[in-house]
């Protein structure tokens, strides 16, 4: 507990020192259902990074640029695979992108995706070329859907799963391969949002992230989704099978078991 608040108060103190914004937008923020004046100065300072973001978009890429910059106190291993952060709304940049490399971004698991009912808090797409660092494009339904500042941290320890596997071409725990296999792109897809969860819930269970109840609400149910989808594949005497077998047993030893069953 004391190293989380520690880490709002200070990175409150900086987001307010860097900001012109931060006194600006003082009688525009909403808090409980009430507006905040110039006036009541101390309430402001009270308000988190996060719900100033949260609570004003005009300030939500220089949020993620302070979070960006500062991996040391809101980060976990793998950050540092990130390129960048992006405020992208409802993911107009991220599409300009894709369509300017020539890239069509499919789901990457079926039934895996916002046509099915889930909504996209933010994405992290493979381009260029492998051992580069990526940008995450995060969507305003991360900042009107996610309750507190750590749900939103925890979304970003999944995505920097992905740009760390792109960037480094590692995960973050030991599992047994086929020798000489080589993955489809629909296994390496299953397994890297698996992977993901998994990196996501590691936070969560060691109580790095303390993240809300409607936030795992949200997750669990999805990762239980992809991995009952992983568990179909490692009953298959294939190459694939095997890739699954092996990420199976490696989350069944790891103290994040339990979300997926």
């Amino acid at each position: 507990m004391g190293k989380v608040l520690t880490r709002a108060t200070n990175s409150r103190r900086k987001f307010l020192a860097h900001s012109a914004l931060g006194l600006a937008f003082a009688g525009t923020i909403v808090a409980g259902g009430s507006y905040l004046t110039r006036s009541k100065q101390d309430k402001l300072v009270d308000n988190s990074p996060f719900d100033m973001a949260k609570a004003n978009e005009a300030v939500r890429q220089q949020y993620l640029d302070t979070i960006f910059a500062d991996q040391q106190k809101y980060g976990v291993p793998g950050w540092d695979s990130f390129a960048c952060l992006v405020y992208d709304p409802v993911f107009e940049r991220m599409g300009a992108e894709l369509r300017r490399r020539g890239v069509v971004k499919k789901d990457r698991v079926e039934g895996y995706s916002p046509g099915a009912g889930l909504v996209r808090w933010m994405s992290t797409p493979y381009f260029g070329e492998k051992g580069m660092k990526l940008a995450t494009y995060v969507g305003k339904a991360a900042f009107e859907q996610l309750e507190r500042e750590d749900d939103l941290l925890s979304a970003l320890d999944h995505e920097s799963f992905h740009a760390q596997v792109f960037h480094k071409g590692n995960i973050h725990f030991s599992m047994r391969q086929p020798k000489g296999g080589k993955m489809s792109q629909f296994i390496f897809d299953l397994m890297s949002e698996v992977c993901g969860f998994e990196k996501q819930f590691y936070y969560i269970e060691t109580g790095y992230r303390k993240v809300s109840k409607s936030m795992l609400d949200r997750c669990i149910p999805m990762a239980r989704m992809l991995y009952s989808k992983l568990e179909n594949v490692a009953l298959q005497e294939t190459t694939e099978g095997e890739f699954a077998r092996g990420l199976i047993e490696a989350i069944q030893s790891r103290p994040t078991a339990r979300y997926f069953r």
